[in-house]
């Protein structure tokens, strides 16, 4: 784990009661930020082609396709947050 405070030996030397207690960041804080940064940046990333569809020659209907199969990207982004 990233940023652990522990030893190799102390794998093997630290004493039962002390277990779990040797980490500079506390974990569940530490996966909570990894999963706000990882949803930033998915969102991000979907947000990236909606100025190229924009300028697309194509008629009214089919950019709203095409921008459609990107927001099903956003749905599942959304859906994978609340499960």
């Amino acid at each position: 784990m990233l940023f652990c405070a522990r030893g190799v030996t102390s794998f093997w030397l630290t004493p039962a009661a002390l277990e779990g207690t040797q980490y500079v960041l506390y974990p569940p804080a530490l996966i909570t930020a990894y999963a706000v940064v990882d949803v930033v940046l998915d969102l991000a990333v979907l947000s990236l082609p909606l100025p190229v569809i924009k300028r697309l020659q194509l008629s009214r209907e089919k950019r709203l396709g095409v921008a459609a199969i990107f927001l099903l990207g956003a749905l599942y982004e959304s859906l994978r947050c609340i499960c």
